[in-house]
């Protein structure tokens, strides 16, 4: 079974973006998630042009069908 691991990021007034993470056969770990979350916020810190400390991550989210939002960006390793 596939694991999508969602999250948003945003930054002040900026457009909030939903990230979405692929995972196969398992559940993803911790070390998973907050490598998930920091590639996440990396990414938004450089497409917006804003210091990484700036960047507000959202709760992560466990989906096993990903729902893809219009501002979504799927992050693959």
């Amino acid at each position: 079974m596939s694991f999508y691991m969602v999250q948003t990021m945003s930054c002040g007034p900026l457009t909030e973006v939903q990230y979405i993470g692929h995972n196969d056969g398992k559940q993803p770990s911790e070390q998973d998630l907050r490598r998930f979350t920091e590639r996440a916020r990396r990414n938004y810190a450089a497409s917006r042009n804003v210091p990484l400390a700036h960047v507000v991550p959202g709760k992560i989210a466990l989906r096993h069908r990903a729902v893809i939002a219009i501002n979504a960006i799927e992050l693959v390793d």
